[in-house]
């Protein structure tokens, strides 16, 4: 690239255009945030494939940032932090009932998270490696790599991969775009 060299970003490209294209809410354009929060208190004796379902939101939305919080959860505590089917086939579209609970990426925002000490609250939106800021102006359900939107909900999990001693809070936070906000 030539030295002074200037790219602008989706939304300066479409201000500057003539005429003007309307940046899409939560891509490039304005939206308004929601926020989802979800805590348990984890089991005193957690093996692994332990799922905490902590929060829900719709397969369309644009997951701006994932914040994970806990405290100390015992000698060898680590996570996962990934993307599911709601458990409940109440928040499913009709065809995809059956899918109620299944693993879409268990390690979509979180990779193997340590949490032996306290954690957080700590910013694992792009943790993993899967959900890069050129994620998040697309909705969830293409972000995570499915060919179409599902329709219904998404769960949001914590997965514990390395059985820990346990019995302490375990929070998450994230805020998203709704589609067409």
């Amino acid at each position: 690239m030539a030295i002074g060299t200037t790219l602008k970003s989706v939304q300066i490209t479409n201000d500057d255009a003539t005429p003007i294209v309307l940046n899409n809410s939560g891509v490039s354009g304005p939206y308004r945030k929601n926020w989802y929060n979800g805590h348990v208190t984890t089991g005193s004796d957690s093996d692994a494939g332990t799922k905490y379902v902590l929060v829900r939101v719709k397969s369309d939305v644009k997951v701006k940032d994932v914040i994970l919080e806990s405290a100390a959860q015992g000698a060898t505590f680590t996570v996962n932090v990934g993307l599911y089917y709601a458990d409940d086939a109440r928040y499913l579209s009709a065809g995809n009932v059956l899918l109620a609970g299944t693993v879409i990426d268990a390690d979509f925002f979180g990779s193997a998270v340590v949490l032996t000490s306290a954690y957080g609250p700590t910013d694992i939106t792009n943790e993993g490696g899967f959900y890069g800021i050129d994620k998040r102006g697309q909705p969830l359900w293409q972000a995570a790599g499915l060919s179409a939107d599902p329709g219904g909900y998404f769960d949001i999990v914590v997965t514990t991969t390395v059985a820990g001693t346990g019995g302490a809070l375990l929070g998450l936070r994230a805020s998203a775009a709704e589609n067409n906000a």
